[in-house]
């Protein structure tokens, strides 16, 4: 059998399946999907949906937009000229800058290792000590005051 045969007889097998059926809940599923859709607010359907007067208001926006780019841009040329040099000064400044917070660095790992972590520590302690206590107490109280009313 050649290809021409095969595709011949293939074609014929599959014209006489039956066509498939949609599942029942296909149509429901469809409308509801179409309604959720229709309640969404204007902003978050395509612009082609939105109410005319905000079309044409987006649109007359993005004109003078696009007009204000043309006007202004050798102004943007000369803004984009002076940013470059003020990051160049930066970009000059910022060994100098990271030398002064390495050694910031150092002096709060400093001041925390030796004055902070031991304080912090004790302060810490003396914190889980009182909840203690105070839980303790509070269960004493707690405890003569249910023994007292059943009495």
């Amino acid at each position: 059998m050649d290809f021409a045969e095969l595709e011949h007889s293939t074609d014929r097998a599959l014209r006489r399946l039956p066509m498939p059926a949609a599942p029942q809940t296909l149509l429901p599923r469809v409308l509801a999907a179409v309604a959720r859709l229709a309640r969404r607010p204007w902003y978050s359907r395509t612009w082609f949906t939105w109410p005319a007067p905000l079309r044409v208001g987006s649109a007359i926006a993005g004109v003078i937009l696009m007009a204000l780019t043309v006007v202004f841009a050798p102004q943007t040329a000369q803004v984009g000229a002076a940013s470059s040099h003020y990051l160049s000064v930066a970009i000059a400044a910022l060994p100098e800058l990271l030398d002064l917070a390495s050694r910031i660095a150092a002096v709060v790992q400093i001041t925390w290792q030796g004055v902070l972590q031991p304080v912090a520590v004790f302060g810490f302690a003396i914190i889980v000590l009182s909840v203690l206590i105070c839980g303790g107490c509070w269960r004493i109280v707690n405890r003569l005051t249910l023994t007292s009313e059943s009495a």
